[in-house]
């Protein structure tokens, strides 16, 4: 995947998650590791819903109903998957 497929800011937030996931894990993520883990798990793990909806309150307000969340997240999580193996 080339840098140019993503925005700059796109870019900065995968590299900081690899870095994070490196500090936290002390190994480079493997191809079935969540790009945005739980940074509490001992383990890589997807972060639970209840961190997801908190992280994107404080990010962009609540929102409007649950299905709203899910949809938005299912499309992010669907562009994160493509670019699991972006370095």
């Amino acid at each position: 995947m080339r840098e140019s497929d993503f925005s700059a800011d796109v870019f900065d937030l995968l590299k900081h998650q690899r870095q994070a996931f490196k500090k936290k894990f002390g190994r480079e993520p493997e191809p079935n590791d969540p790009v945005f883990f739980d940074p509490d798990a001992e383990e890589p793990c997807f972060m639970s819903t209840s961190q997801v909806i908190e992280i994107d309150r404080s990010i962009c307000g609540a929102p409007d109903t649950v299905r709203d969340l899910v949809a938005s997240k299912r499309s992010q999580l669907r562009g994160c998957q493509r670019a699991r193996h972006f370095e």
